[in-house]
């Protein structure tokens, strides 16, 4: 499938798998460099930091052939792809307890262990303080270096599931969990078996999980993604920032605050965001919503709209805010799109530049 064809799967489904991102040879290079990291580390988990100085890990990170499909769906919501955080990699295997005929003996799952032993659970609630509107966006891969089966260690997922997450009364603000049972009982729960060199490429909102393995190898590299637009959400977790030096110059458009220079991002340039929802979309309607970040931390503003620090976006823009995002129409309320999001204007403040 081409890149528009996966994008499909990725927003029909929740999970899309791109065969054959590494070859033969790159995942040899890769799994010898992660082995070499854990031998260093003593860990079979390792952090980005302890990965960079190894360039078949660089070369993984924002692949082109993972980016034609993040780019795509990014696009789709009219919004630009950063790398928001790296995982580094990890060995899910069993490693040294590894037991041929204990692997012989996994030959399958009952319904029961598909919904009961795979550790369900979705991004969006491990994110605390992001808006629904930052997870619609967002986007994990895992790039494999060890192959998976249905019956053994594979990735799993509620598919369609991203579909009952969806905005509840706040336009945008406050996510909407689904309950696990309502979800569970009427998404197919699909084990997704890979090739290593394969990448899964999932939707913050999916439900998903990991069948148990008996692999002696599950080595995957973990990358997350969102819409530039919204990356200053990320603020308190960890954010993959000022790592210009570690990454070829072709995959610096992926990394926040290129155009405004690294040394601006290094020196504390701080920036502030302001998300407004207003009653239309031009600059001087009235707004039904306001949201404020300053220094990293939300601002607890009053409940009563007329207590609000800008009643209109052009207000903010007069006090020296700047528009990043206008409205997206397509996400605009209509008798097609009832949970709609409204008109939201996203505004920012630079201090320290």
């Amino acid at each position: 499938m081409n890149s528009d064809q996966l994008l499909v799967r990725l927003l029909i489904d929740g999970y899309v798998v791109i065969p054959d991102v590494l070859d033969a040879d790159e995942i040899v290079e890769a799994r010898e460099a992660f082995e070499r990291k854990v031998k260093e580390h003593k860990a079979h988990g390792l952090s980005w930091v302890q990965l960079r100085s190894e360039e078949s890990m660089v070369y993984g990170t924002c692949h082109p052939k993972l980016m034609a499909v993040i780019d795509a769906f990014e696009s789709y919501y009219d919004q630009e792809a950063i790398l928001c955080c790296h995982n580094g990699a990890r060995d899910a295997g069993v490693r040294e307890s590894y037991d041929e005929a204990e692997e012989a003996r996994m030959t399958g799952f009952s319904a029961d262990d598909l919904r009961n032993r795979a550790g369900w659970h979705d991004d969006g609630t491990v994110l605390k303080g992001v808006r629904d509107v930052f997870s619609t966006t967002s986007v994990t891969a895992l790039l494999y270096l060890d192959p998976t089966y249905a019956h053994n260690g594979a990735f799993i997922t509620a598919v369609g599931s991203h579909h009952l997450h969806f905005s509840f009364g706040t336009r945008g603000d406050k996510p909407y969990y689904p309950d696990r049972a309502l979800l569970l009982d009427n998404c197919e729960l699909r084990p997704v078996p890979v090739e290593a060199g394969s990448a899964i490429l999932f939707r913050a909102q999916s439900w998903h999980g990991v069948l148990p393995t008996h692999l002696k190898h599950r080595r995957l590299l973990v990358q997350c993604f969102c819409a530039k637009s919204m990356f200053y959400e990320m603020h308190g977790h960890n954010v993959f920032a000022n790592e210009a030096a570690n990454l070829p110059e072709e995959k610096h458009r992926y990394l926040y605050g290129e155009e405004d220079g690294w040394a601006k991002q290094k020196t504390g340039a701080l920036q502030d965001i302001l998300y407004m929802q207003a009653e239309n979309s031009s600059l001087g309607s009235g707004i039904l919503g306001i949201s404020m970040w300053v220094n990293g931390k939300k601002q607890e503003l009053s409940g009563n709209p007329k207590e609000w620090p800008y009643h209109s976006p052009l207000a903010a823009i007069n006090d020296g805010w700047r528009v990043i995002q206008f409205p997206n129409l397509a996400l605009l309320m209509n008798e097609e799109n009832p949970q709609g999001l409204g008109c939201e204007f996203i505004l920012e403040r630079r201090r320290g530049e």
